[in-house]
């Protein structure tokens, strides 16, 4: 297990989790990363990078068998437990946490 420094969790607004994370990678950010970074935080405002998706769905739903559908995905794939970090630290980086889990939907 890589131990980031204590300072992404212990202090207020370096890292939103409500406990220490286990983290399995440590990568710095890509160039073009970098460059993303850069201009979401200076147009704040801007939806340039922002991708969201929202939709409904009809009928029953087995809420439970989805989120674990869901989870075994985000188990699955690295960038679905990637942080990025930015914030009261010297260089951006992108921490791969071990676990990470939806545990609701709205």
């Amino acid at each position: 297990m890589i131990e980031p420094s204590p300072l992404l969790w212990e202090e207020k607004g370096a890292f939103h989790l409500e406990k220490k994370p286990e983290v399995t990678k440590i990568y710095p950010l890509t160039p073009l990363q970098e460059g993303i970074l850069f201009h979401s935080i200076v147009h704040k405002d801007s939806g340039a990078y922002f991708q969201s998706l929202t939709f409904s769905i009809e009928g029953h739903v087995e809420i439970d068998l989805f989120l674990k559908s869901v989870n075994v995905l985000i188990e699955r794939h690295d960038i679905l437990r990637t942080a990025f970090v930015y914030e009261k630290v010297k260089k951006p980086m992108q921490l791969v946490l071990k676990k990470r889990e939806l545990t609701s939907i709205h």
